[in-house]
């Protein structure tokens, strides 16, 4: 997206478009509403001119997540993709877009490195092809945009062009679908930096209902705070059918789905290593989690206070009763002493990404055993 601020010296480019959350990561409270009242302003006035712009590749090509696409994720894609080839009309287009953006579909990602097209296109393209309608393309186009969509082929932006000429509120629309972007951005923001117990923001990314989070080395983050604060963000644009949410501390990457307030620590990146505390009655206790070197299809779940552990199993106290580990209970995947990662997601070579949930992550560097320590409090 770039908005185009017009004055008598010609045209000045400036660039909204927030590719990285971390672009808002030093906005307060005061500053975030002038910042929208500014825009609004000029806005209102038809200062600025709202047109689309092809994303930059190096920032939007992220090697550790964005590639790293669950292959049931790939599949549930293209069938959204095939269905708006095959829209006959702008309310089935309509129907498609809305079906695939709460399903958590990936509307922003390549398809590969060389195919320079995403979802985003894809509608646009159909847009352009059926025609007729402007009103609910406009809707459709305003739907995209009020999430962060972008696009790869700048012909597409041509539709863009012909909406404004065939249907006059549309860049009345483009203008409040912009601005609830912005909106929920910075909520989104507000989420990760909220989250922190210590330490600071390095960087964080989103795609429709897929939030990528980082953090500087000796962070210590309350996770659960910044699933449960997400999903509510997500839900209240309407029956999100998947969540997912990428946390890196250090080097250490962890990847969480969240279905019906459960968490599922899925994937961790290639030599991530990590421990999560569990607070119980005895104590907590401490269970790691890291990719086992000589099986690359799993994860290796250790406990080290054996001790403990049997005392909590003895009186049958619970532990992580919001947490799975690849689908299996907490206990379960301690008794197997792994989980297994989700099929073919590294085929290929191998990708520094990974997935994760939790409730509360901390890192601790130690001289000569470096785990990165993840608190479920």
């Amino acid at each position: 997206m770039v908005l185009n601020l017009r004055s008598n010296e010609g045209e000045l480019q400036v660039h909204q478009h927030a590719k990285n959350l971390d672009s808002f990561a030093r906005s307060g409270t005061d500053e975030r509403a002038n910042k929208f009242e500014v825009k609004r302003l000029l806005l209102k006035a038809d200062a600025i001119n709202l047109q689309w712009s092809s994303y930059d590749e190096k920032e939007y090509y992220s090697r550790d997540l964005w590639s790293n696409l669950p292959p049931n994720r790939q599949i549930k894609l293209k069938e959204f993709l095939d269905k708006v080839s095959k829209a006959q009309n702008m309310d089935e287009l309509e129907g498609v877009v809305n079906e695939a953006i709460l399903s958590g579909g990936r509307i922003n990602r390549r398809f590969s490195q060389d195919k320079k097209r995403n979802f985003t296109d894809c509608v646009m393209e159909r847009i352009g092809e059926l025609g007729k309608n402007p009103e609910v393309a406009s809707k459709i186009v305003c739907k995209l945009v009020s999430i962060g969509a972008v696009l790869y082929n700048k012909d597409n932006m041509k539709v863009i062009d012909t909406l404004e000429s065939e249907f006059k509120e549309h860049k009345e629309n483009m203008i409040e679908a912009y601005l609830d972007y912005l909106e929920s951005t910075l909520d989104f923001m507000e989420v990760i930096k909220g989250a922190v117990i210590n330490g600071m923001v390095k960087n964080a990314k989103i795609d429709n209902t897929t939030l990528y989070s980082e953090y500087s080395e000796d962070s210590i983050i309350n996770v659960a705070r910044l699933t449960e604060k997400a999903s509510e963000l997500r839900r209240a644009q309407g029956n999100i059918d998947y969540e997912r949410d990428i946390i890196k501390i250090g080097k250490s990457e962890v990847a969480i789905i969240t279905k019906n307030g459960i968490r599922n620590y899925t994937n961790l990146a290639d030599d991530s290593d990590i421990v999560l505390t569990f607070p119980t009655t005895k104590g907590e206790l401490d269970v790691r989690l890291y990719p086992d070197k000589q099986n690359k299809d799993w994860i290796k779940v250790e406990v080290r206070d054996q001790e403990r552990l049997k005392e909590l199993k003895d009186c049958g106290e619970e532990i992580g009763k919001n947490c799975l580990f690849g689908g299996y209970s907490v206990y379960n995947a301690i008794e197997r002493g792994y989980f297994e990662r989700p099929a073919g997601i590294f085929q290929g070579e191998r990708l520094q990404s990974g997935e994760k949930v939790s409730h509360v992550d901390q890192l601790q560097s130690k001289k000569n055993n470096k785990v990165r320590q993840i608190g479920l409090y």
